[in-house]
């Protein structure tokens, strides 16, 4: 199901992706990656809500995986939550001090409370 996922993503169809990588996650709950990937998918489909809810299984079935952690704190500034994408970003430099991504969105914030 996970390879049916990729395959239905690369073709553009978001709505089967989702559906496989779901399966895929039924049957291997802790399996990140599919939960990152129907995160992804929401994503680019503005659906901020369902994205984080599907990042947080995998951060709930992996705590210290840094690019689930990177990718919460990016959707919930796209979601506008600015105290939980703040938190996220946080945990992640405790994690990687370099963090390029978690730096960036720290900055983002701090230019956006200055306008």
């Amino acid at each position: 199901f996970f390879n049916k996922g990729v395959l239905l993503a690369s073709k553009g169809d978001a709505l089967g992706a989702i559906s496989s990588y779901r399966k895929s996650s039924e049957y291997n709950p802790s399996n990140i990656m599919a939960l990152n990937n129907i995160g992804s998918l929401f994503t680019s489909r503005n659906q901020f809500d369902s994205a984080l809810t599907y990042l947080k299984l995998a951060h709930s079935a992996k705590p210290d995986e840094l690019f689930i952690i990177e990718n919460i704190a990016a959707v919930s500034m796209l979601a506008k939550d600015y105290t939980q994408a703040e938190t996220f970003a946080r945990m992640a430099l405790r994690s990687n001090p370099q963090s390029a991504k978690s730096l960036g969105i720290l900055q983002q914030m701090k230019k956006g409370t200055s306008n």
